[in-house]
């Protein structure tokens, strides 16, 4: 309960006028997950750590939309380093300028790290993409 206070701490950096959700980028088509064990542990994660900010893919003006994301779409590496390590400053996503600060969450597990990493990529991307704990932890 703690970590997610903390991390929802970090959600609204500016005013709690950020707060509300932005209006959906284009929804993507979600295929069916190829591995449902760790969809659901992924989707669970996703629910108890992510979607205080990026609410269901949207974001909000202070945080960035998943949906349609260039970083969820990249490689599963690359969205593995802003989970493990964080973001913080002014970055532009999606064309957005933000001005935010995400939490780093290395303190999950890095089983749970590849399965939100698959949840996200799949939901918020179309790609259901094997990524593994082993592929987390070489990345720590």
């Amino acid at each position: 309960m703690l970590v997610s206070l903390l991390a929802l701490a970090g959600c609204s950096p500016d005013t709690t006028a950020n707060s509300k959700p932005a209006v959906s980028p284009t929804p993507v088509a979600v295929p069916p997950p190829s591995d449902p064990v760790a969809a659901a542990k992924g989707a669970k994660v996703y629910a108890e750590y992510c979607a205080n900010c990026h609410y269901d893919g949207a974001g909000n003006r202070a945080m960035p939309a998943l949906r349609g994301s260039t970083v969820v779409a990249a490689a599963p590496a690359e969205l593995s380093k802003v989970i493990l390590k964080g973001q913080r400053g002014v970055s532009t996503v999606n064309g957005q300028k933000l001005n935010a600060y995400m939490p780093a969450l290395d303190y999950l597990s890095d089983e749970e790290v590849a399965a939100v990493v698959m949840h996200v990529r799949r939901k918020f991307a179309g790609v259901d993409e094997k990524w593994s704990a082993a592929d987390v932890k070489a990345l720590r």
